[in-house]
């Protein structure tokens, strides 16, 4: 009798116990329900806002691209009604004994622009004192000055290489007088140069757009060769102004001359 008694009350304690369960969980989704609808109606993600944010994002992207410049689309065009010259797939017979071109047309080479001597009241200083030297030597004289901040013109194999090669732009008269490079004041050069880039960084958009078109119409002039009647784009076709050889690493020719390049020193391949 007894453990049928006690049988009864565990199995009383134990809906006593589900019910509470039971309560517990009902009284949890309730504050859960309460909370949701205590949030605003604007965080509250509905079909109606999901439905216009779709469309917006739509709207955006076609804004994008009805928004494209007219300028890129005349170039996408222009691109498109260029027709491309497929050179490889001519036939063989058309080119024997390994011609490569029955007529090429072009500009040339673009040269660099002469030398323009320095305002009279830039000097070079041998000793202490002002010393004219002409144009070559010069120009030569202005290579090193713009170098003065960086670390070529501390090292001796690039000032010996350099002194050597501009000794030999001097004449007979500049020779005599200049023989240390150390009494040799570049200075006032050096200054100079320094003024003349900070004038081109203070140029105006008027100026920068009339550098923009003589640049443009070079590239016309000389960027392009005709090869048996197709246009042809010229990769590279300005000449390496003078200047001094730099190298990597401690190269021995560092500081030698890059003398200018001439007319006369070019020899042009092209149909007669």
């Amino acid at each position: 009798m007894k453990g049928e008694k006690n049988m009864k009350h565990c199995e009383l304690k134990d809906s006593q116990l589900s019910k509470k369960d039971e309560q517990e969980t009902e009284i949890k989704n309730e504050l859960k329900d309460e909370h949701k609808s205590v949030l605003p109606t604007s965080l509250k993600p509905t079909l109606e806002t999901k439905s216009k944010a779709k469309k917006r994002s739509r709207s955006n992207n076609s804004f994008k691209k009805d928004s494209e410049s007219p300028t890129k689309k005349k170039k996408k065009e222009k691109d498109d009604k260029k027709e491309v010259w497929k050179w490889w797939k001519e036939e063989k017979d058309k080119k024997k004994g390994g011609t490569k071109w029955t007529t090429l047309i072009h500009g040339g080479p673009l040269f660099p622009p002469a030398y323009e001597p320095l305002p009279k009241t830039v000097n070079f200083k041998y000793n202490g004192s002002n010393m004219a030297l002409n144009p070559e030597a010069e120009e030569v004289a202005t290579f090193y000055a713009r170098l003065l901040d960086h670390e070529y013109t501390t090292k001796d194999i690039f000032n010996n290489n350099f002194f050597k090669d501009w000794r030999k732009t001097m004449t007979f008269e500049e020779r005599w007088i200049i023989k240390d490079l150390d009494k040799c004041d570049f200075s006032q050069i050096q200054n100079y140069f320094i003024s003349e880039t900070e004038k081109r960084k203070e140029m105006t958009k008027e100026e920068k757009l009339k550098l923009r078109k003589e640049r443009e119409k070079e590239q016309k002039e000389y960027g392009i060769a005709l090869i048996d009647g197709h246009e042809q784009k010229i990769a590279n076709f300005r000449i390496e102004p003078p200047g001094l050889f730099r190298g990597r690493g401690e190269h021995p020719k560092m500081g030698c001359l890059k003398r200018r390049i001439l007319p006369e020193d070019v020899i042009i391949n092209c149909s007669k």
